[in-house]
């Protein structure tokens, strides 16, 4: 019981369960190892028959941000993601650069930065997303052209 003056805590939201679904890792932790997170995702991908969407990026990324505020607020390229698609996020940072990790893949010329792999594990692409950009966010026309042009085949 809380006295007149007490406060209780708050209490943590959970996640949306779409969110659960469609990230094998939600958030950009310089104490994670992306080698483990990837062994798992791949996993999960070869049994759901899904391609693995790497998105290396950092807190520090404001585009970054964006997309993540984006995937959560269009629920057409959600639903397409949700469909044929794992996001990984790897965090990239001065104190986590992951460079052995990321040195097995295309260079990124941007942040955020995609990488698309197969569920065996194998590259299909990397892309620096700015031709998806549209002003300060994504072109849903564009970005579902792309997720469609790299999800598995029926």
């Amino acid at each position: 019981m809380l006295s007149a003056g007490a406060q209780a805590a708050p209490v943590a939201e959970a996640a949306p369960d779409w969110e659960q679904e469609l990230y094998t890792v939600h958030d950009y932790d310089a104490a994670r190892d992306p080698a483990v997170d990837l062994a798992l995702t791949l996993e999960r991908a070869t049994a759901e028959k899904k391609t693995v969407l790497l998105v290396i990026g950092g807190e520090w990324c404001v585009w970054c941000k964006i997309f993540t505020n984006y995937v959560a607020s269009n629920e057409v390229v959600r639903g397409e993601l949700l469909d044929d698609y794992l996001i990984q996020k790897v965090n990239f940072s001065r104190e986590s650069p992951n460079e052995a990790f990321l040195s097995a893949y295309p260079e990124a010329d941007g942040y955020p930065y995609f990488i698309l792999l197969a569920p065996d594990g194998s590259l299909l692409t990397g892309q620096e997303p700015g031709s998806l950009e549209d002003g300060r966010s994504y072109d849903q026309d564009k970005m579902l052209t792309f997720l469609k042009k790299w999800a598995p085949a029926p």
